[in-house]
């Protein structure tokens, strides 16, 4: 069996180029369509990328495992174990199988790579490539947008790029001139007003000396109550009298 690798060969690559068609216009779908996404809210296109990326590396490596011999019987019934017998012995020669490769080969003649080509699949993926394209471009010139989350992105891009250790700047605090203190990169406009007071707090000066006496009385002395009744006449005498007798429990 000679010409069997050569055959098997060409079945594999004429098969793969058709997959890896496929994969790369599914791919360009994905991509347009997450693109056209992206702008409607207003985030960097370029995150379109990963999703289509990873789908295009995973769809070509499960393509590799897959057995296009076995999709060729499948869609061909009159090859069906023929092919696969041939591929299992195409080390080995003998009349049994060189007829086996003749039947083969003339089975081959009659598949066409059209067979494998969905046209229904091709038009539907390329007019969502075109609708894609369109309405991204279209939103591109129009400015139209569902939300807008580039401001959101920002924001927390920097905050996490903020230190942990915010420096807080006081101002000086004068009575009512306005201050300000600062915080991170904001500043804040401060005013104490005090109530009732005109006291200028800026201008504040040390207590002055006073000199204190240190001499003492030399004498100290009671004196009785007589000597003040002569300050009250007999009468305002008598009245007082009278208000601590009734105070008198």
């Amino acid at each position: 069996m000679k010409r069997m690798p050569a055959i098997l060969k060409e079945i594999n690559f004429s098969l793969s180029r058709i997959d890896f068609f496929f994969v790369f216009l599914k791919t360009l779908v994905l991509y347009t369509l997450c693109t056209l996404t992206l702008f409607l809210i207003r985030v960097s296109v370029w995150y379109a990328l990963i999703p289509a990326a990873a789908y295009f590396f995973s769809s070509v490596a499960v393509q590799t495992r897959f057995d296009r011999v076995r999709r060729i019987e499948d869609r061909f019934p009159e090859l069906n174990e023929k092919l696969r017998t041939a591929r299992d012995y195409t080390d080995r020669e003998s009349q049994v199988l060189d007829s086996l490769e003749e039947e083969v080969v003339s089975g081959l003649k009659q598949v066409h790579l059209s067979a494998f080509v969905p046209q229904i699949n091709i038009w539907i993926l390329v007019l969502a490539l075109i609708a894609s394209v369109s309405g991204t471009l279209y939103l591109s010139s129009s400015g139209m947008k569902i939300i807008d989350f580039s401001d959101v992105i920002k924001a927390a891009r920097e905050s996490l790029a903020q230190p942990d250790n915010q420096t807080i700047e006081e101002g000086q605090f004068t009575g009512t001139e306005e201050s300000f203190m600062q915080v991170g990169e904001e500043k804040i406009a401060v005013e104490i007003t005090p109530v009732g007071s005109e006291l200028d707090f800026s201008e504040v000066t040390d207590p002055s000396g006073a000199a204190f006496s240190a001499s003492f009385p030399k004498e100290t002395f009671i004196s009785s109550g007589a000597a003040y009744e002569s300050e009250f006449t007999e009468d305002q005498q008598m009245l007082i009298k009278r208000y601590f007798e009734r105070r008198r429990p």
